[in-house]
């Protein structure tokens, strides 16, 4: 299965690159697997994968999500402001 991410901030600095995707053998998997998936690919990112937000459309998605194939996330760092 394919996963899209479009990476914001830090995290695009550090894979380099606006977008990515990602194969697994497996028809679906958890944040905890796209996390692990993307600091194997891109080993700068250990530091910050596990603060890493992930949304589909206009929702975050929980840590329990479940993501299947063609699944289109972005992935930024948490933010704060004032």
């Amino acid at each position: 299965m394919k996963v899209h991410l479009t990476l914001f901030a830090a995290a695009q600095e550090l894979a380099g690159a606006k977008t990515i995707e990602l194969d697994f053998e497996q028809e679906q998997i958890n944040l905890h697997e796209l996390r692990s998936a993307l600091t194997e690919k891109f080993p700068a990112m250990s530091a910050l994968a596990p603060h890493l937000l992930f949304a589909a459309g206009t929702d975050y998605l929980p840590p329990e999500s479940i993501i299947t194939d063609g699944d289109q996330l972005v992935c930024f760092p948490p933010v704060s402001g004032g």
